[in-house]
């Protein structure tokens, strides 16, 4: 193969590339491609991105800046896989040994010389004008990658807590569900396809927590998802009710947090979150003293983002919406009545009680799940401190 060497030989490459029957061999089949196609498309797109391997968070810009002019209306608009995906197979089909993770170091083979490094590029730099962006290296997909991190869940025998742990092993971490039926989180770890562990105990007591701290001394990700709901009057919650909220939905993250902060700190990254609610911000009439725990964690968690500060660790809460779960549907027939089929009760409860859904359904567990899993990865880094809205646009404001 001819060797790449960017800028003498472009206009000729880009030619090659746009006089290519891209109909008779789709950009997504690289398998298929020669390998003259395969050293034109790499150099006439690569002398222009370096550093391509490493922009994956940036690839509809590469798209829009780079691909489209070089090839036009001729680039197929829809790719059987992602742009990363097909790098890859660029590579693999030319020979190459595809770079490390993060690596400046770029693809070699014998019969390929690498091109000479050039200074970091500005919007301006490929067609566009506008200010320099960072030039720092960025991860290599927008793929969230999680091996190598324990991540422990509490509550997530079921609902959200079992979908935010599912969430999190399908990402490579390994992951340790407590609950205090150990028959239950024997059953939910066996619906996970990853490395997981149990811990049977009540986190809530002194006991409880030791014993976990015992078997689990340290985690990379801890997710306080614990909590309990209710409607009760606010006239009739009792002193014992407003403690026992307290002590579940608060003081048990608090705890956690106070344990395992400290080891993220030395080790230089860690994730903590909170799970909260639209009745953080929107407290409900029928249970105030569930709003007012989940409230005391939107707190918690900026005060604990500022202990952390410049630590390399991360500390957010999740603004839950009303979310389809087992507990939910016992709440939901609670209010409107149990004799209402499921999908009816539904649409009967989000119509008299969230009217201001803007999703207008209850929100799955898995798109939950979807957004704890991207704060707890590297790619949420600069993420702290903040109260993330996963609430189907319940919460009528901008900002929490």
């Amino acid at each position: 193969m001819a060797e790449l060497v960017p800028g003498d030989r472009r206009p000729e490459l880009q030619r090659s590339v746009l006089e290519h029957d891209w109909s008779a061999t789709p950009l997504g089949a690289v398998e298929t491609w020669s390998p003259t196609l395969v050293t034109a498309v790499s150099t006439c797109l690569d002398s222009q991105f370096p550093m391509l391997l490493m922009w994956g968070p940036e690839l509809v810009m590469i798209y829009n800046d780079g691909y489209a002019p070089i090839l036009g209306s001729r680039h197929p608009g829809a790719l059987g896989k992602s742009l990363s995906v097909v790098w890859t197979d660029v590579w693999a089909a030319a020979g190459f040994e595809p770079s490390p993770p993060n690596s400046a170091s770029w693809p070699r083979s014998s019969s390929v010389a690498a091109p000479a490094p050039t200074s970091p590029m500005t919007r301006a730099d490929h067609g566009r004008a506008g200010t320099p962006r960072p030039s720092a290296a960025l991860p290599d997909t927008m793929r969230i990658d999680l091996t190598g991190k324990k991540a422990l869940v509490t509550g997530s025998s079921q609902g959200i807590g079992l979908a935010i742990a599912t969430g999190l092993a399908s990402a490579g971490a390994s992951v340790v569900l407590t609950g205090r039926d150990a028959a239950r989180l024997d059953a939910a770890a066996a619906g996970i396809d990853g490395e997981v562990t149990t811990v049977a105990g009540d986190v809530v007591t002194d006991e409880g927590t030791a014993a976990l701290l015992a078997a689990v001394p340290e985690v990379d990700v801890l997710v306080n998802n614990l909590g309990i709901f209710g409607a009760r009057p606010a006239l009739e919650i009792t002193d014992d009710e407003w403690r026992r909220y307290f002590e579940t939905n608060v003081l048990t993250g608090v705890r956690l947090t106070r344990a395992y902060l400290p080891g993220m700190r030395e080790r230089g990254w860690g994730r903590v979150q909170y799970i909260a609610s639209d009745s953080a911000v929107a407290v409900p009439a029928e249970m105030i003293h569930y709003g007012m725990s989940k409230t005391a964690l939107l707190a918690v968690s900026r005060g604990f983002a500022k202990e952390a500060a410049g630590s390399g660790v991360t500390v957010n809460s999740v603004i839950a919406g009303p979310t389809h779960t087992a507990g939910v549907e016992d709440f939901v027939h609670s209010l409107v009545g149990s004799e209402l089929p499921w999908d009816e009760a539904q649409h009967e409860f989000m119509r008299l009680h969230r009217p201001q859904s803007l999703l207008q359904r209850l929100i799955e567990p898995e798109e939950i799940a979807n957004m704890c899993v991207y704060l707890a990865s590297p790619l949420a880094s600069a993420t702290t401190g903040g109260a993330l809205r996963v609430d189907g646009g319940y919460v009528d404001a901008i900002l929490p």
